[in-house]
């Protein structure tokens, strides 16, 4: 069977860019709404984005720890990644924002189809790499 060491350090890093990302957006909101050319107003659905982000970083990294156990967390983390790089593309290819958040987009795209990569290899019901089955067959 293949090591999870890489699954776990993506893993990881998913988890304190989330969090440490989280931490910075909400500390230093101003000017990181104002750079992304988003609008400051009502910051309410701004702290649930980043309450959100920050809880999903502490599951990544809880994941981590055993990743053949906890794959729709995984499935969870791949589908939010992907759909945010999604949200990201439109808003800024709509004119709502700014290129620069094309950034964190494109950061949550590659983390999203990473855990699809991981789901990939190590299906469901077995502990062994599709790799190893179908090579079996």
């Amino acid at each position: 069977m293949k090591s999870h060491y890489p699954w776990r350090r993506l893993l990881i890093a998913k988890g304190l860019y989330n969090c440490v990302g989280t931490v910075g957006l909400v500390v230093f909101s101003d000017w990181a709404l104002n750079l992304l050319g988003l609008d400051a107003g009502d910051r309410l659905f701004f702290y649930l984005f980043a309450l959100h982000a920050f809880v999903f970083g502490l599951g990544f990294m809880a994941v981590a720890f055993n990743p053949d156990r906890n794959h729709t967390i995984i499935a969870t983390g791949a589908f939010a990644q992907l759909g945010l790089a999604g949200l990201v593309i439109w808003y800024t290819t709509s004119g709502s924002a700014d290129v620069l958040l094309l950034v964190p987009g494109a950061v949550d795209l590659v983390f999203g189809v990473l855990f699809l990569v991981f789901l990939w290899n190590y299906q469901w019901s077995s502990d062994e790499p599709r790799s190893v089955r179908t090579s079996e067959s």
